[in-house]
């Protein structure tokens, strides 16, 4: 019987030992396993573009274009597109919907006929005298005139209903405006209450620690790879001029394959070329950031600082 038990408690526990190997397996390929994008697509009077989103070896993909203005896309799971359901034709609709128009069509023809039976079996209305079919007549111009007279708006019920409609949108106008100067207010208070937070000497080694972190998150999910042949023009040279000689002084540029190059001779503005970006992210370095930002007070406070709303 111990014998049995112990099987029985053996058995449960390796069962339990593979659930927990399968666990954490899979938290580990959620992790480390990157996430992988790429686009690429070219720059002119419009901008296009074509890419994919793949994880796990391309078993999980999501590919995209963005053309004319509208973005396209499809998921892949090894390679195969989900089924979707099938659109009915309006060839079928048509079919399944000609015996039902048929049973309606009987239905109402066999109430006509009915109803016409009926009508030949009632007896015909008597035919009223000359004098009594002008007295009716004379009461129904009489009625006809009165409800014209009633049904007419008089002018003064116009002015009013039209100033009413004015009163309205004035009004939304208004309350719109009040509602835009409202949000610019909060968020010139939000920015102010930043400032003063981040002015603050107490909160410089918080803020000096959250660019640390924001640079390391940058540099792990930051492009890879970038390579550009762009072509621009701001139609006048020393204008043109200044933009590239900013450009020259970003040293992030540097890292990348830029290629830009001005024209000074043109007329017009534009922006011309192509361009092809890859890169890649790892939850892992996110969950690092997650855990150094609770673990840290300073930063704690710091960021609770700025999120209350009082």
């Amino acid at each position: 019987m111990t014998a049995v038990l112990l099987t029985i408690l053996k058995i449960i526990g390796i069962v339990l030992l593979v659930i927990l190997g399968i666990m954490l397996f899979l938290l580990a390929v959620l992790l480390f396993v990157p996430v992988r994008y790429s686009v690429k697509g070219t720059v002119d009077n419009n901008i296009t573009a074509e890419g994919k989103i793949s994880w796990l070896c391309s078993i999980f993909r999501y590919d995209f274009t963005f053309q004319e203005q509208e973005l396209n896309g499809e998921v892949r799971i090894f390679g195969f597109r989900p089924k979707k359901k099938e659109r009915v034709s309006e060839e079928e609709l048509e079919e399944e919907a000609v015996p039902e128009v048929k049973d309606g069509v009987e239905e109402v023809v066999s109430d006509l006929v009915s109803a016409a039976g009926e009508e030949d079996k009632s007896e015909k209305t008597p035919i009223k005298p000359e004098q009594d079919q002008e007295v009716d007549s004379h009461k129904g111009k009489q009625n006809r005139k009165s409800s014209d007279k009633n049904s007419r708006p008089s002018g003064k019920n116009i002015f009013m209903r039209m100033w009413d409609k004015i009163k309205s949108f004035l009004k939304k106008i208004k309350n719109f405006f009040i509602g835009i100067q409202k949000r610019l207010i909060s968020f010139k208070e939000f920015v102010v209450k930043v400032k003063e937070i981040v002015a603050d000497t107490k909160n410089q080694y918080a803020v000096r620690r959250l660019w640390e972190e924001l640079l390391y998150l940058l540099k792990h999910f930051g492009f890879r790879k970038i390579h550009t042949e762009l072509t621009f023009a701001l139609a006048d040279p020393a204008l043109t001029g200044q933009v590239l000689g900013i450009l020259c002084m970003m040293p992030f540029l540097y890292q990348y394959d830029f290629h830009i190059f001005p024209d000074f001779e043109s007329e017009s503005y534009y922006i011309r070329g192509s361009y092809d970006m890859k890169g890649r992210i790892q939850l892992i370095f996110l969950l690092i950031t997650f855990i150094r930002i609770v673990a840290d007070k300073d930063l704690r406070c710091f960021l609770k600082k700025i999120l209350d709303k009082r």
